[in-house]
């Protein structure tokens, strides 16, 4: 239990990004990715983790078989993160596709031939109307201000600011007439002092770029313009109208955007400390029992292979005394044969010895029957 306690902290030492509760929306998309980056090198080794383009998903997957092989001993934190991750990519994908299309107008823009001026992410308030323009062009004709979309099908605005994608049947997204209008009223409440000063009018121009140069779009809001991101540079260069603004005016326009500018934090469109919380506890758990198995498998792996050293060093064994037994076999051989020839020498030996004295008075004995024999006669 130690071990799981001393896990789980260290993990969450290591998860330092999106500990915050409010964020600035540019900062809030780098804190998402760090945070993706720690969990995956979390998970995995910081090679595989480096190399490999690994997602969160990949780390589902590798905590559900891991769960699995640990007779589910994690469920409750695998399940909020089965919930909890899939939100957090939905997020953090809408902010990276926001933010390629905001580089990729940036990038177009530079293009544009006739006098600019640029401006990037100015969030703009008045009381608690609030808004983010992503993209404002000022030119001598008009002052454009520019929202990147990036669908995945053909785009329709209808007559009263209703976006849609069109993939065989109308998803409605949300209102964007409406969401421009209170960009364009933010806007000119800003200027309207220094408008005032010069004695004109903000020309502004509402544009949607899509990001997307292989769907169609399809406009029917006469108030709101449209085009494809490749046609971005050749719109701007393109629009009609009178000069209206000087070099200078242009300048004191852009000034007075960026001075107005009124950034504000936001929470994240996601429960961070949640992800964290589960995710750990579920690593530190399965980790936990990872280690047990290791040691399990590291104590049957050492008595298997003491077991097998020991018949090693029997079959050894009997293999040195087989090889011994046959060099001193010949010895003994001729040992015993030495020892059965002299026996039978030494015994063929006395029994001549016992007959040659038994045979004296048998002799002897033989020669007085013979004596006799003859005096009788």
């Amino acid at each position: 239990m130690n071990s799981e306690t001393n896990r789980y902290k260290k993990l969450m030492e290591l998860m330092s990004p999106c500990s915050e509760e409010t964020y600035y929306r540019e900062d809030a998309l780098q804190e998402m990715k760090e945070l993706r980056d720690v969990i995956i090198k979390c998970t995995y080794a910081e090679e595989h983790a480096t190399n490999m383009k690994l997602t969160l998903y990949d780390v589902l997957d590798h905590l559900n078989e891991k769960n699995e092989e640990r007779n589910h001993v994690a469920d409750q934190y695998i399940e909020v993160l089965n919930n909890e991750i899939p939100h957090f990519y939905g997020e953090l994908g809408k902010r990276i596709a926001g933010y390629n299309g905001e580089s990729k107008v940036k990038r177009n823009i530079y293009i544009v031939k006739s006098k600019h001026l640029l401006i990037n992410n100015v969030e703009l308030a008045d009381g608690f109307n609030r808004g983010e323009l992503d993209t404002v062009v000022i030119t001598p004709k008009a002052i454009f201000i520019i929202e990147v979309k990036n669908p995945s099908n053909n785009m329709i605005i209808d007559a009263r600011g209703n976006f849609f994608q069109s993939n065989g049947y109308m998803d409605l997204l949300n209102n964007i007439g409406d969401k421009m209008n209170n960009k364009e009223y933010l806007l000119k409440k800003t200027l309207e002092e220094q408008m005032n000063k010069i004695g004109k009018e903000a020309n502004v121009v509402k544009l949607i770029v899509c990001a997307n140069n292989k769907i169609k779009i399809m406009n029917r809001n006469k108030y709101i313009e449209t085009c494809c991101m490749s046609n971005l540079p050749y719109y701007i260069d393109a629009y009609k109208g009178k000069d209206l603004y000087s070099d200078e005016e242009m300048n004191l326009i852009r000034i007075t955007i960026c001075e107005a500018e009124d950034k504000k934090k936001y929470p994240l469109p996601i429960d961070a400390q949640k992800i964290k919380e589960n995710f750990a506890m579920a690593m530190a758990m399965l980790e936990e029992n990872v280690v047990e198995q290791r040691y399990e498998d590291e104590v049957v792996g050492i008595v298997e292979e003491n077991t097998v050293l020991d018949e090693n060093r029997a079959l050894e064994s009997n293999k040195v005394l087989e090889e011994k037994r046959e060099r001193e076999e010949p010895v003994i051989t001729a040992k015993y044969d030495w020892v059965r020839k002299g026996g039978m020498l030494a015994v063929s030996m006395f029994t001549g010895a016992v007959i040659a004295e038994y045979r004296k008075p048998i002799a002897r004995y033989g020669k007085e029957i013979l004596n006799n024999f003859f005096k009788n006669i």
